[in-house]
C-alpha cells in the first residue's frame, strides 16, 4: 500500500505550552500560534491542530479562531505522557476536555495525538479508550525504538488498532542505519532539509509537525528555568529556520488535509495490529 501515500503530506501543529512549565513567561504560545496561522493563511494550507485541553480553557478565543480554517484534534488535557497516566483519570479528563472543545468550536473531535508520542507497547490500552470516547484516528506512534518513547514492530504505513481506531505512524528517515523522526519538531531546526528528504522512507503517509516553541520568538536568549545553559541553547537554537524548512519539505509533496485524507481511504483494507 506504500505507493498510494507517496509524495503526500499533512501539516500538523501540537498546540501546547512547554515553555510555561520552565519559566514565568505565560501564554507565549498565543503569539507564536498567530505567526503560524498567518503562515498557513499565506500558503493556503489547512492544517490539523492537536490542542491541549488546558490551553483551550485558557485561550478559548484562540481555539475558536483556529477552528475557522483548520481542523481541531486532541492532545490530552494537560500533556501528561501516557506512561505517567492513571487510566481512570485519563478517561475522565479526556471525556470532559473533549466535550469542552467540541462545545467551544461546534464540531466533533475525531483525532488524538498522545503527548510526546507516548503510545507504546506499555500504553496500548489507550486505543480501546479512544474508541469508546468516539475518536476515529490517532497520530501517536514512532514505529521504531527510541530513547524514551517508541513502538518498534508496528506497521510503518497507516493501520487499524483492534479497536478500529486508524493510526497514522510517523514516517522516519534512515540516517547511518538509525531511524529518526526527521520531518517534525526540533529535528526541523537541527537537520539540513536535503538530508531529511534524501533519507526519508518511501512508505507510509507523511505528516510534519511543529510546536509553538519551535518557531522564532522576539524574546532574547535566556537560560530557561529547569534547563542548564547548554540545554537552553538547544531550546532556542535555529528557531528562525523552522518554517523555511517546512516550506522546502512541502514543495516536494502534495499537501493533503489529514481529516480529508482519512475520509477518503478504504479503512477496511488497512492492516490490523493487535
Amino acid at each position: 500500500m506504500g505507493n498510494i501515500f507517496k509524495n503526500q503530506i499533512s501539516v500538523t501543529i501540537d498546540l501546547e505550552d512547554y515553555r510555561r512549565k520552565k519559566n514565568t513567561c505565560k501564554r507565549c504560545y498565543e503569539e507564536t500560534t498567530s505567526i503560524i496561522l498567518d503562515w498557513l493563511r499565506e500558503k493556503k494550507i489547512r492544517a490539523t491542530f492537536f490542542v491541549v485541553g488546558q490551553l483551550a480553557e485558557e485561550s478559548p478565543y484562540l481555539i475558536k479562531e483556529i477552528s475557522l480554517n483548520h481542523d481541531i484534534a486532541f492532545h490530552s488535557f494537560d500533556h501528561t505522557p501516557l506512561t505517567d497516566e492513571n487510566i481512570h483519570s485519563f478517561v475522565t479528563k479526556t471525556f470532559e476536555s473533549k466535550k469542552f472543545i467540541e462545545d467551544l468550536v461546534g464540531k466533533k473531535i475525531i483525532g488524538f495525538r498522545a503527548p510526546c508520542f507516548s503510545l507504546t507497547p506499555q500504553t496500548q490500552w489507550v486505543t480501546n479508550i479512544l474508541s469508546e470516547l468516539e475518536f476515529e484516528y490517532s497520530s501517536s506512534t514512532i514505529p521504531t525504538k527510541m530513547p524514551k518513547f517508541g513502538f518498534p514492530g508496528i506497521p510503518q504505513t497507516p493501520f487499524k488498532w483492534e479497536s478500529g481506531i486508524v493510526e497514522f505512524p510517523m514516517v522516519l528517515s534512515n540516517v547511518l542505519g538509525r531511524e529518526i523522526p526527521s520531518i517534525g519538531g526540533a529535528y526541523l531546526r537541527f537537520l539540513p532539509v536535503w538530508l531529511m528528504l534524501k533519507t526519508l522512507k518511501k512508505k507510509g503517509f507523511r505528516w510534519t509537525y511543529l510546536h509553538p516553541q519551535d518557531i522564532y520568538l522576539k524574546n532574547n536568549f535566556n537560560v530557561v528555568k529547569g534547563l542548564n545553559f547548554f540545554q537552553s541553547v538547544l531550546y532556542h537554537y535555529n528557531r528562525k529556520k523552522t518554517l523555511n524548512s517546512i516550506e522546502t519539505i512541502l514543495k516536494c509533496h502534495k499537501v493533503v488535509n489529514l481529516e480529508c485524507y482519512l475520509k477518503n481511504i478504504n479503512k477496511s483494507s488497512l492492516p490490523e495490529f493487535k
